[in-house]
This record gives C-alpha cells, sequence and structure tokens, in this order.
C-alpha cells in the first residue's frame, strides 16, 4: 500500500483532503442525513488502521497491534467497509475539482493501493 504514496502523504495530505472534498460535495452519498457524521466516525477508524498497517503508532498502540486491527474490524465489519470505501471514492471523484484535492487523485489512490480493494 505504501508504495505509491508515503504514510506522511497518506495521512498529511491526501486522506485530508480527500475527506474535505466529500464533505464539500454536495452529490456525495454524505451530502444527506447523518452521512458526514458517518464519514468522519469512518475516517478516524480508517487513519488509525492505515498507521496500524504502516506499523508507525506510539509504543502502547504497537503494543495492541492486533487488538487495534480487530478492533477496526468489529465496529466496522467488511460489508460497512466496503460500502463506506465506495461511498468514500465516490464522493471523492464526485466532485467538481475546483478544490486543494482534484478527483484523480482519489481514483489513483484507491486503484493503487491494495489495501483499499482489498477490504
Amino acid at each position: 500500500m505504501f508504495d505509491q504514496a508515503t504514510l506522511s502523504d497518506l495521512i498529511d495530505y491526501l486522506l485530508p483532503n480527500w475527506l474535505r472534498v466529500a464533505l464539500i460535495n454536495t452529490q456525495s452519498p454524505y451530502s444527506s442525513g447523518n452521512g458526514r457524521e458517518i464519514l468522519y466516525e469512518f475516517y478516524e477508524l480508517l487513519i488509525l488502521f492505515i498507521e496500524v498497517l504502516h506499523g508507525m503508532l506510539i509504543s502502547e498502540q504497537l503494543n495492541n497491534l492486533l487488538s487495534t486491527i480487530t478492533d477496526f474490524f468489529h465496529q466496522c465489519p467488511i460489508d460497512c467497509i466496503r460500502r463506506e470505501l465506495a461511498d468514500f471514492l465516490e464522493a471523492g471523484i464526485g466532485h467538481d475539482g475546483k478544490a486543494i484535492f482534484h478527483p484523480s487523485q482519489a481514483h489513483r489512490l484507491y486503484l493503487k493501493n491494495p489495501a483499499f480493494r482489498c477490504l
């Protein structure tokens, strides 16, 4: 997963900007009801999961690596993860591209990172 983008690129730039465009896209699956709240909750869990995969966590979390991964899948069953990643992708590629994050970045990141597709 990290051969296309560094952890820093993912955490500091790509995913936060993807989140922003997903939230401002009025045609996204997150634009109605409690969609934004669902996205925020999933996003926070996804960031932690990505950090766990990369192994760059603080020592107390490293000791609980397996627990963190188990918690992620307990809180987000695989069907939920697939749906949220598909919605997140749709929200990222469906905006008008006038923000700091271009829709093609979401598409490339999703396609080139097996961790997004294998879940």
